[in-house]
């Protein structure tokens, strides 16, 4: 997963950036949009795009995070 840099308009649901996700077996990209980069933001995209691969039968044994810091 990753997140991109803030975009230069704020959408009109207040979407700021997003988060971008990549499965490797399935071969998926799944994004979710971000309001912010706040700690609850961005845990609430991880949790929702976490459903959506588990849901389609991914079972994640293994996740690179960027690590900003």
């Amino acid at each position: 997963t990753d997140q991109t840099g803030p975009f230069p308009v704020t959408s009109i649901r207040g979407i700021k950036a997003v988060m971008v996700l990549y499965d490797y077996d399935s071969r998926a990209i799944l994004i979710e949009g971000v309001a912010s980069r706040g700690q609850s933001e961005l845990l609430r995209a991880y949790h929702t795009l976490h459903q959506r691969l588990t849901a389609a039968g991914c079972k994640p044994k293994i996740q690179r995070l960027d690590n900003e810091a």
